[in-house]
């Protein structure tokens, strides 16, 4: 009897290998374009062309978002950028062409991860995850270019997460549909993937609880864009609360059936199974505006040693939401790789 984490093999005849070649070369070429793309307006900013979206030419990169690029000026951080871009375009050309030895492949997939984590995570600040949970509210008077930018960004760092994990399956032999080789198994992901899920539920509730104390009229310390009506605060309070507790029971469902299948009180989709990318897409985004936000409240509190923001419950939703946000990531993928059908490509499953 084959134990649980061996590959099952499905009758299925796999398609051609020329499916998985064919998709590494389109996502790395998706890269490639937003790296030319991204690249040339760095150039520009470096020649003196306007609306430099950081450092300087973000107003509010510090009072609003606690960016890590305040100061940065046009022609530093347009060559910059410019340079990274390139570099970008040239690696990502190289990816989708044969590779010999380890260390090409090695330097070109630190390069990846890197592009990934800085787009992600460094970029980004708290203004990405304010404007969105904003939206809810229908509040829409803090967007500007240089939070544009940043989605902008938030975009590249996904597909150069999708050229990584492609280029990475590829030097690892593994399929490139679904990512199984030989030697792949879902028992890690099932056992570790379960408990950041509830990790991440658990971390999701401090933040509800202090919005819901906001709207009972007691400050706590952030200040929202509401006017000085304390009926229209309230409200929006509430709301944020409700949103934050709505993503902690929805990332339940990433570890519990109707988490696959709709429930039968769900009007035309009642038994049906849920797409997959529903679930992954808005998680992968929570997880990364989540983790942002968490990282921007830390570097504010360690730049500042508290002097800025002394107060405790900024202390504690500064950590549940580092918390919230990594944990959420991890139970995404989790799902993703638990909810895998059978492989066209490589008959797994």
């Amino acid at each position: 009897m084959k134990s649980s984490s061996q590959t099952a093999v499905h009758p299925l005849t796999p398609s051609p290998a020329g499916a998985g070649r064919r998709r590494v070369v389109w996502v790395c070429y998706a890269a490639l374009s937003w790296s030319l793309f991204y690249g040339l307006l760095g150039l520009y900013w470096a020649l003196g062309g306007a609306g430099f979206p950081f450092g300087v030419g973000d107003r509010n990169a510090q009072a609003d978002g606690g960016s890590l690029l305040v100061g940065v000026t046009a022609q530093a951080g347009g060559a910059m950028i410019a340079v990274a871009g390139f570099a970008g375009v040239v690696v990502s050309f190289a990816m989708t062409r044969p590779i010999r030895g380890r260390l090409p492949s090695r330097t070109f997939l630190l390069f990846a991860w890197s592009v990934s984590a800085g787009l992600l995570l460094a970029i980004p600040d708290l203004r990405l995850l304010q404007n969105f949970a904003y939206l809810f509210v229908f509040y829409t008077g803090k967007i500007d270019w240089p939070v544009l930018n940043q989605v902008w960004c938030v975009v590249g760092g996904a597909l150069w997460v999708m050229a990584a994990l492609s280029f990475q399956r590829r030097v690892r032999g593994a399929c490139q549909r679904c990512g199984r080789n030989e030697k792949s198994s879902r028992d890690w992901f099932i056992v570790w993937g379960r408990r950041a899920a509830y990790i991440s539920a658990i971390a999701a509730l401090p933040y509800p609880a202090y919005r819901l104390v906001g709207a009972a009229g007691i400050p706590l310390g952030f200040t929202d864009p509401a006017g000085e009506d304390p009926t229209t605060l309230a409200l929006m309070m509430a709301m944020l609360a409700l949103l934050g507790i709505g993503g902690a029971v929805l990332t339940l469902g990433l570890v519990h059936r109707w988490g696959e299948v709709f429930s039968r009180w769900i009007p035309f989709l009642s038994g049906r199974r849920v797409p997959i990318l529903l679930a992954v897409v808005p998680g992968f985004w929570a997880a990364v505006i989540l983790t942002v936000a968490g990282r921007t409240f830390a570097y504010d509190l360690l730049a500042t040693g508290g002097g800025a923001h002394p107060t405790w419950e900024i202390v504690v939703v500064t950590i549940s939401w580092t918390i919230w946000g990594v944990a959420l990531g991890v139970a995404v993928l989790a799902y993703s790789i638990r909810r895998r059908a059978w492989c066209r490509q490589c008959g797994r499953g």
